[in-house]
């Protein structure tokens, strides 16, 4: 089979990314210093575990392909999870910005149709003064102490969305919600066209333009 052009065998979707981190570098330390000032110590191995199981989760609560989880947190072990978990779901990570006011907040929220909320326990002063203006179907509230209404949420998945490579497209998310199985069929694409770089042509016309700059620059 030849292909139409030069493209990637497969796209750069975060899927692939997590994958990657996974398998080639587990045990990476991820270090956050959480809103109480202490840190936090994970693992990219972790992280990507975790991820998994907050995409199922979210499935399980209704997500649907194209739904916004809106994330009003810090940059921690927890918001990289979510920014995985959410794509792997099919969902669209929407990240506010902490430093807006209450209205401009409830602005951008209500502008992009946000569904679902996750909120650093210490933000949720901030969102109490947001809420009474959106409509969010359900807030998650992430605790500095690893529990809470964030880690109860995880445990609600039995198993991951997505357990083997697989690109996370709208038909798979769909396929596997209602319990049908995805069959990969591996194939080889070979290149049939000449390379778009003809070097013997190339160089030769390089090197004039070389030529021609150094004679410029010696004027």
């Amino acid at each position: 089979m030849s292909s139409l052009g030069t493209m990637m065998e497969y796209p750069l979707t975060l899927d692939h990314l997590l994958v990657r981190a996974e398998r080639m570098f587990p045990a990476v330390p991820v270090v956050s210093r959480l809103p109480d000032r202490s840190l936090h110590r994970t693992s990219y191995g972790q992280v990507a575990r975790r991820a998994r199981a907050l995409a199922e989760a979210l499935c399980r609560a209704g997500l649907r392909p194209g739904d916004r989880v809106a994330t009003l947190m810090w940059n921690h072990a927890a918001h990289l999870e979510t920014y995985l978990g959410v794509p792997l779901a099919g969902g669209v990570v929407h990240t506010l910005n902490l430093r807006l006011s209450p209205e401009e907040l409830a602005f951008i929220v209500g502008h992009a149709c946000d569904r679902l909320m996750l909120v650093d326990e210490v933000l949720v002063p901030l969102w109490e003064k947001v809420r009474p203006r959106v409509s969010v179907d359900r807030v998650v509230v992430v605790s500095a102490a690893q529990g809470g209404e964030y880690e109860a949420l995880l445990q609600t998945a039995e198993r991951c969305v997505l357990d083997r490579d697989v690109f996370a497209s709208e038909f798979v998310i769909r396929a596997h919600r209602e319990g049908k199985k995805v069959v990969e069929i591996p194939f080889a694409v070979r290149e049939r066209r000449p390379p778009s770089i003809n070097l013997v042509k190339r160089v030769p016309h390089v090197l004039k333009s070389v030529a021609k700059l150094a004679i410029s620059v010696r004027m």
